[in-house]
């Protein structure tokens, strides 16, 4: 059997997540990458939002698109707030909420109006 064998525990070599948690220095890296894609996915969500009302038969389809955009960026922003938080998440986190919860409310009151 070699060296690297997964039954061979005493060989001496850690995993990388094992090395970093007995560093112990808990600092994070600044990275920005989770937050620009959930910026730009709040943007879509924004758009479709806004344009909801301007195309004539595509409202309810881009209001569903909408909440996807949102629900997408929310999901970027909390991957974002595991590997390097700031106060930006949390503006950017309440503006995401707000947009999907208008796009919601609209759905729902648009379909109790038809029926």
């Amino acid at each position: 059997m070699s060296k690297g064998d997964y039954l061979d525990k005493d060989n001496g070599l850690k995993k990388d997540g094992a090395q970093e948690a007995q560093n112990g220095d808990g600092a994070q890296e600044k990275n920005y990458t989770y937050f620009f894609i959930a910026l730009a996915g709040f943007v879509a969500g924004a758009i479709c939002f806004g344009i909801s009302f301007a195309v004539k038969g595509a409202g309810l389809y881009l209001l569903i698109a909408s909440m996807f955009c949102e629900l997408g960026c929310a999901t970027f922003l909390n991957a974002q707030k595991r590997k390097y938080n700031f106060p930006l998440v949390m503006a950017v986190r309440v503006a995401c909420y707000a947009v999907m919860i208008a796009a919601i409310l609209i759905v729902i009151i648009g379909k109790i109006a038809v029926s």
